[in-house]
């Protein structure tokens, strides 16, 4: 993002902490995921039968996951078993809540069923999708920030840029973290539904 000194936390700071990680360099061209980036590359990788089971082989889709099914399945094919999704504070809100130069009114930025949080499903699929197929996630929680949530001046270019964030809140920020948190700690049951999400157990924070 263009304000890079808002940034809480590189992703390698997490990525340390994981256990040995083994990097896929491939990418996925079928039109059902885009183009896939990889995070890291390392060439002459052992494929998927003879990786040893305590390595993480680590992918990202540079797309929107829109069919979750067919593309973890392809994940899977290619000997990845984590992959990495990111997580758009602007993506969550509803587009009222994404443009309001205010706060909006009854809004607990902490509680994942808040009704400004309209766009949790394709995130809901994705964590489903993962576990359907064995694989881990990483969430990446990030920016753009909602006009509420940023600082003043903001640059001309940034005002209509979702994914851009001008001196984010850290406390708004902070708010939107826990309720992301809360949602995927493993014990979270979505409104209307009996069956509590599955658990994302690595997280980068990077705003």
């Amino acid at each position: 993002f263009p304000d890079r000194g808002a940034q809480l936390s590189l992703p390698g700071a997490v990525i340390r902490t994981m256990p040995k990680i083994r990097f896929l360099s491939r990418c996925l061209t079928t039109s059902a995921i885009g183009t896939a980036a990889v995070i890291a590359g390392l060439a002459a990788l052992p494929t998927a039968s003879v990786a040893k089971t305590n390595q993480i082989a680590m992918i990202q889709d540079g797309g929107d996951l829109i069919n979750p099914q067919a593309t973890f399945q392809q994940f899977r094919a290619l000997g990845a078993n984590t992959v990495r999704i990111i997580v758009n504070w602007n993506s969550v809100l509803s587009s009222s809540a994404q443009s309001s130069k205010t706060k909006p009114k009854g809004l607990n930025a902490s509680d994942p069923n808040a009704s400004q949080y309209t766009g949790w499903g394709p995130y809901d699929a994705a964590v489903n999708a993962a576990k359907q197929y064995g694989m881990r996630v990483d969430f990446t929680v990030t920016g753009g920030a909602p006009r509420w949530a940023e600082g003043k001046d903001i640059p001309a270019e940034g005002v209509k840029e979702l994914s851009f964030a001008w001196k984010p809140n850290p406390v708004a920020y902070g708010q939107f973290m826990s309720a992301v948190a809360t949602r995927y700690d493993g014990s979270f049951k979505p409104k209307g539904q009996s069956k509590a999400l599955p658990k994302v157990s690595f997280w980068v924070i990077y705003n």
